[in-house]
């Protein structure tokens, strides 16, 4: 079989191997030069272009640095801090993505909350509750209907994005509120707090 052609990065990665996985490689179909190539995605060869010494190549700092990187190897660069692009951000927005990748944040309280209000309008108020029921493993969180447009969609943000593996999530909106909604957030626990928000029940109750 006639061997197969291969980058220089799969061709300097092939090299590498120890003969064991080699010798005799034509005579099994270039297996593990096939695999090799393969390893070497396009993206692969492409930044092992700008570092090799043959082509001028840079530090490889300067390829691991998303603001220093090329653009087009930044979904390459993401994959190492487990950041989340999507196909709408533009050059900006992926570097800072892969600067503070948001999986590090995935389970705190700040992130469940910044995702979760992410749809949502007006005051984009949540009642949140850890230990559901009493339960660790239980989390609830409550919107405003009013304020909840994409109800399915917030959730499955929610479940995606944000909520800690292993957690089971209840979650709805509702259209007014009772003291004991309010008693079981941190945000509106006290008559204290509650007064902050509305000067009477009725504005606080109907959340006007």
């Amino acid at each position: 079989m006639p061997e197969p052609e291969a980058s220089d990065a799969a061709r300097q990665l092939y090299d590498a191997l120890d003969p064991a996985f080699t010798t005799g490689d034509d005579e099994r179909d270039w297996v593990a030069l096939k695999l090799c190539i393969a390893i070497c995605s396009s993206v692969l060869t492409q930044v092992y272009g700008y570092v090799v010494p043959e082509n001028g190549g840079v530090p490889w700092e300067a390829v691991l640095n998303p603001a220093t990187a090329e653009p087009e190897v930044l979904d390459w660069l993401a994959q190492f801090g487990g950041s989340r692009l999507t196909p709408e951000m533009d050059d900006a927005e992926k570097r800072e993505a892969i600067t503070e990748p948001t999986n590090f944040e995935r389970g705190t309280l700040a992130w469940l909350e910044q995702v979760a209000r992410r749809r949502l309008t007006g005051t984009k108020t949540l009642l949140i509750t850890e230990r559901y029921t009493g339960d660790p493993w239980k989390l609830q969180i409550k919107t405003i209907a009013g304020e909840t447009p994409e109800e399915a969609a917030t959730k499955a943000e929610i479940e995606a994005e944000a909520k800690p593996i292993g957690i089971l999530l209840f979650f709805n909106s509702i259209s007014t509120w009772t003291w004991k909604t309010m008693r079981e957030t941190v945000e509106y626990n006290t008559w204290l707090k509650a007064r902050t928000k509305a000067a009477t029940w009725l504005i606080l109750r109907t959340h006007e």
